[in-house]
């Protein structure tokens, strides 16, 4: 039961901005003022890039138990607030209280995974990790659609699903074993140049990844002229490919090496951006799905699971930290770089980025020689 704990508590990642994506457009026409507007699928991704750092000291000083309880906390009022808050500033507000949140969940959470999961069962594990956090993705992207019809308040009622995840931790939650105690702030010894690495994939890949869902909308809507539901049902149907494919990932472990799968997401990631970049209608947009949807239900399980395999499990807490932050400073940084870098033609964006996201494995594969050593750490083997 407790690993269901863990695996609908990561469910919550994705959620935070997918229950609201479709519904940007509605909550614009009640303040008519989109920068800010946009601001409340940006802001939580900075509140976890700032505040993960410190996430290691409130489970030192509460343990994991309690430090996750106050962050499903922070993320259930922060989250449902729409539904009562009148002004668009206490809501952006409220979007950073829930970024703190989810950097407080994510963190313990994924520090509760390298601690209480065998090695044995952690590819499994990881694999049902990126499909809760897809499937959470497409059912909240179709049902703030939905809800988004009637008034732009209803789809924040979806993160009351946050309640039974909270009242499931207080009745079966418990802390960690091995995580570091005495100092949350110091790394202990081991392959810190790893860790460097693995950092880097995980900012870039969120950062592209969402320079597509950012521009998906316009591309649809504006370029080949849809109604704004389709988009919802592409983004839809790019969450239930990244679901499918995240649960058969236990299985590819077993296939092609951690490595060689980072050089494959990154190849899909450029597939996908060249695809929109060469053919502006349907069929581009449909190979960006197809490929994104691919690589994104990789990426994250990927990573986390090699960071699990090279930290030791005594800084475990605090390199998770650092990973969930720059995880998510990629998804900050997207629509400021995107404004700066694009004027009018967003598929020449498209073919840039997509050259870079084919360079990233060859760069992979350089600092993998370099830095990555050929057994992992003593404290963990391979699943």
């Amino acid at each position: 039961m407790f690993k269901y704990l863990l695996l609908l508590s990561s469910s919550l990642m994705i959620m935070t901005n997918a229950a609201l994506a479709p519904d940007i457009n509605t909550i614009n026409l009640a303040f008519d003022n989109y920068f800010y507007v946009s601001l409340i699928v940006s802001l939580p991704a900075l509140s976890v890039a700032i505040c993960s750092h410190f996430v290691p000291l409130l489970q030192f000083k509460f343990g994991e138990k309690k430090t996750l309880s106050l962050g499903l906390i922070f993320y259930l009022i922060a989250g449902t607030s729409g539904l009562w808050l009148t002004s668009l500033k206490f809501i952006l507000v409220s979007r950073i209280i829930l970024g703190i949140g989810l950097a407080i969940i994510m963190v313990v959470v994924n520090s509760l995974v390298g601690d209480s999961i065998q090695p044995s069962e952690k590819k499994v594990f990881l694999s049902q990790q990126s499909l809760f956090i897809n499937v959470s993705s497409c059912l909240s992207v179709i049902l703030s659609g939905f809800l988004s019809l009637y008034h732009w308040r209803l789809p924040f009622i979806i993160y009351i699903f946050t309640l039974p995840i909270l009242l499931i931790n207080l009745k079966i939650g418990r802390d960690a074993q091995h995580i570091q105690k005495k100092n949350a702030f110091v790394y202990s010894s081991g392959p810190k140049k790893n860790m460097l690495v693995y950092y880097f994939y995980g900012f870039f890949g969120m950062m592209i990844y969402y320079m597509a869902i950012v521009f998906l909308p316009t591309i649809i809507g504006k370029d080949l002229g849809y109604p704004s539901y389709i988009t919802g049902f592409a983004m839809a149907i790019l969450a239930f490919i990244s679901a499918i494919f995240g649960k058969m990932l236990s299985y590819i472990n077993q296939k092609v090496s951690a490595n060689a799968l980072i050089c494959l997401i990154f190849i899909l990631f450029s597939l996908g951006q060249i695809s929109i970049a060469f053919l502006h209608n349907e069929i581009g947009v449909m190979g960006l799905i197809l490929f994104f949807g691919i690589g994104f239900g990789w990426l994250f399980p990927t990573l986390i699971g090699e960071i699990h395999v090279h930290a030791q499990k005594s800084s475990l807490s605090r390199v998770t930290a650092v990973f969930m932050s720059c995880y998510f400073l990629g998804q900050f940084m997207t629509p400021f770089l995107t404004k700066v870098f694009i004027s009018d033609n967003i598929f020449h964006l498209f073919f840039i980025t997509g050259i870079i996201s084919f360079i990233v494995p060859l760069s992979n594969t350089i600092t993998t020689y370099l830095y990555i050593k050929n057994k992992p750490n003593k404290n963990y083997k391979h699943g």
